[in-house]
């Protein structure tokens, strides 16, 4: 089981699994391709192309009223608030259990927490529909202290003249305050569950923070072969990788994916060639390493199935160039094409920082890592390439990629060898991610958009346009002085709030530009722990 927090991993929790017939549970849950002949399947992979959209995140709501306030009232803004979650939750495909009723003394805080499974539970949502005892926050405190699980308090501002009807806004700064000395880390949100004041938002942002954490909790990554000779920022620490998230990396040889790959059948990749690259232009000197890149593809394809793994790291030279003869590029930007997470190189901290951006959007955009290679204060553009890793399906459309040789393998260097993938990424909005350090202990992150332009360089190829609030200079100075790695993840859709938000539950300095200042509507602030 997978959960989210800063958690001891001295010992296995196990959950309560007494259940209250008061306890009401609402889960959604979301609705193989035979492998390579002769091949052991070792463990059942996650879904038929990768990774699964992270559905199985819990989460827990639970509001908390007494008895003498307006109770029709605070029955009206639970209900409300209920709503509101029941669909985010719906949206996001994750399982949401809570209470139908808020709770109203003490003493049915503990069997309504021992009901709902905490030890289950990813993350808790707190409703606090009228001030009540402040023994009411201390349990939850002790709870989510033993479960590591990361807290939002929700009030809904009253504002009915008249007598005062549930004291709402009290009632959140007793719990905020209350849980801030016990240790607890957790967020405060004020507004109205309408569709105006800008709370859905903020919620949504937090379930979307969560399921990325989720998402990079427990993966398994394969690192096959290192980090490419001289790649020393693509190395990573382990041991803080499984300490900060959960992640396990194994490590795997080159030459065991090549000697799989050599043992493709000519009919499948014949196959394979005819659907996949139906529609590219192929440019390659020797055609035949047209056919190695999709043997290396179907070949670590076959292994992610097998093992179940979140992504690929890939150490794509000197072995595939001195060895087998062909660049890894082709299948890298195939494998990226069926959301099996790869970067190349070897960069263990650059394929975080694409799978982050891969849970961000739900699984619906594919990532893609490029170099930062220059940029143009006039226009506040930054441009972006990499040697032709891409994804055919990031290509602008209307125009054919190109399967051709690596425009860093000249003749003058020793001879041209493909295939890689030429092509203009799509304009559009697009966030820039960096999980940065061989911890991956801090967030580079920043917004933009794709501009509709010529492609300057063979490869991969975006000129992204920063909003004019945030000048280029700073985040490339930021880059620069900070000593941040040069490979970027870079993801269509606008995410950077919820990059912001992961940081902020998992304790990570972040840079990250806002230019457009807080979401319309409501409010939201984290616990501060002195550091």
């Amino acid at each position: 089981m997978v959960r989210f927090g800063i958690r001891s991993y001295g010992g296995e929790i196990q959950p309560n699994p007494a259940m209250n017939a008061a306890i009401s549970t609402e889960i959604v849950r979301p609705g193989a391709e035979p492998g390579l002949e002769n091949q052991p399947v070792f463990r059942q992979s996650k879904t038929h192309e990768g990774p699964s959209v992270p559905s199985g995140l819990r989460v827990g709501l639970i509001g908390f009223s007494e008895p003498y306030w307006n109770r029709d009232y605070v029955s009206r803004t639970w209900g409300e608030a209920k709503s509101l979650l029941s669909r985010l939750t719906a949206l996001r495909e994750i399982e949401l259990r809570g209470p139908n009723q808020p709770l109203m003394s003490p003493a049915d805080v503990a069997p309504a927490l021992d009901a709902v499974q905490p030890g289950e539970l990813d993350g808790l949502i707190v409703h606090c529909a009228s001030f009540a005892a402040g023994e009411i926050p201390l349990i939850l405190a002790q709870c989510a202290l033993r479960y590591s699980l990361p807290v939002v308090l929700w009030a809904t501002p009253e504002t009915e003249p008249g007598h005062i009807k549930a004291n709402t806004f009290t009632s959140l700064h007793m719990f905020s305050a209350l849980l801030h000395r016990q240790g607890v880390h957790y967020k405060s949100v004020y507004g109205y569950p309408d569709g105006d004041s800008g709370i859905g938002s903020r919620l949504d942002q937090t379930l979307r923070a969560w399921q990325v954490i989720h998402g990079l909790r427990g993966a398994r990554i394969a690192n096959i072969g290192g980090r490419s000779p001289g790649f020393y920022l693509c190395n990573y620490d382990e041991l803080a990788l499984r300490r900060r998230f959960g992640i396990i990396v194994e490590p795997m040889e080159v030459r065991e994916l090549l000697r799989a790959a050599e043992r493709v059948s000519d009919d499948m990749v014949q196959a394979e060639k005819r659907i996949r690259l139906k529609h590219a232009m192929i440019r390659c000197a020797a055609a035949s390493t047209v056919d190695k890149g999709i043997r290396a593809y179907l070949a670590a394809r076959q292994w992610s199935r097998e093992g179940g793994y979140a992504g690929i790291a890939l150490r794509c030279w000197p072995e595939f160039l001195e060895q087998y003869h062909a660049a890894a590029c082709l299948a890298v930007g195939l494998l990226n094409e069926d959301g099996i997470i790869t970067s190349d190189e070897g960069d263990v901290g650059g394929l975080i920082s694409m799978l982050a951006q891969r849970f961000a959007t739900g699984e619906r955009e594919t990532p893609t890592l490029l170099d930062l290679i220059g940029f143009d204060e006039k226009e506040n553009t930054c441009w972006l390439w990499h040697c032709g890793a891409t994804a055919p399906c990031l290509g602008q459309p209307g125009r054919r990629c190109e399967i051709f040789d690596s425009p860093i393998l000249s003749p003058e260097a020793g001879g041209a060898i493909g295939p890689a993938i030429s092509l203009g990424i799509r304009p559009g909005p697009v966030t820039i991610l960096r999980f940065g350090g061989p911890d991956c202990g801090r967030i580079f992150a920043c917004e933009g958009k794709i501009l509709d332009r010529p492609v300057r360089f063979h490869g991969a190829y975006a000129e992204v346009q920063l909003p004019k609030e945030n000048p280029v200079a700073q985040p490339v100075a930021e880059s620069l002085s900070g000593g941040w790695e040069y490979h970027l993840s870079l993801c269509h859709r606008h995410h950077a709030g919820v990059l912001r938000e992961v940081a902020a539950w998992l304790g990570l300095p972040c840079y990250c530009p806002d230019p457009e200042g807080k979401p319309a509507g409501g409010f939201s602030c984290f616990s501060q722990f002195p550091k």
